[in-house]
């Protein structure tokens, strides 16, 4: 059974992902000029007013997380940090192949336990509400909580994804979920969490994803909701490598 086929990008979210892309790089090398210069500034004074030479590295570090492993910074993750097997989710919570697959992804971390470890990547496919639970989901998992969230969000999806109040649900979702709610609010209100779904979302472009759910099962592919046998086939293989 080869189930149900991941979400794609249109061509028009294609373009505006390069375009969001194109100007946040712009930014980040204003940024990072800007910055270059007030540390040379800084250099300068701190030579002149003590006597004291530093030496600084000032050398272009912009690619440093661009291409990252998404598991190598702070996604969401279940497993061991050396499990042999890492299975990167590239998700949006709006997108309901997404919905379909996490009962068995669910099923397979607790079966595989700490032999596999599960990645959860955000990518905004740019739904009314892909970005705002995206968000949700960062500021469940800046309190610790993301994976509780992460699966009433799933099994409520068709209550929120086209519905007016979103926001309002999510929250009740978080309360549900034993976030402080509170924090969550002001996290969510604020937009506190929109720098780390773009984040993930160019991680998920620069690792040429453009279906929903895609999985990195180490270096073998599936996308969309695929049956249990289908992930177990490549786990299996890539645990007796």
């Amino acid at each position: 059974m080869d189930g149900t086929e991941g979400e794609r990008l249109t061509k028009r979210q294609r373009r505006e992902l390069k375009k969001q892309q194109r100007r946040e790089e712009q930014e980040k090398r204003l940024r990072s000029k800007k910055m270059s210069r007030w540390l040379v500034i800084v250099i300068i004074l701190a030579a002149i007013g003590g006597g004291t030479y530093w030496t600084v590295n000032l050398s272009n570090t912009n690619n440093s997380s661009d291409n990252i492993d998404s598991g190598a910074i702070d996604n969401p993750r279940i497993g061991p940090e050396d499990a042999k097997v890492v299975i990167t989710e590239f998700s949006d919570f709006s997108c309901p192949a997404c919905a379909e697959a996490a009962p068995t992804v669910k099923q397979l971390t607790e079966e595989y336990g700490d032999q596999i470890a599960l990645v959860f990547n955000g990518f905004n496919l740019r739904h009314d509400w892909s970005e705002k639970s995206l968000e949700a989901g960062e500021c469940a998992h800046k309190q610790g909580k993301f994976w509780a969230l992460h699966d009433l969000l799933f099994t409520s999806q068709k209550e929120w994804s086209s519905n007016d109040e979103a926001i309002n649900l999510f929250k009740q979702y978080a309360e549900e979920a034993g976030l402080n709610t509170e924090e969550f609010i002001s996290c969510l209100d604020n937009d506190e969490m929109s720098d780390e779904v773009k984040r993930d979302t160019n991680v998920a472009a620069d690792n040429k994803v453009d279906a929903t759910p895609t999985f990195r099962i180490n270096d073998q592919i599936l996308v969309g909701a695929k049956s249990t046998e289908e992930f177990k086939e490549i786990i299996d293989q890539e645990l007796n490598k």
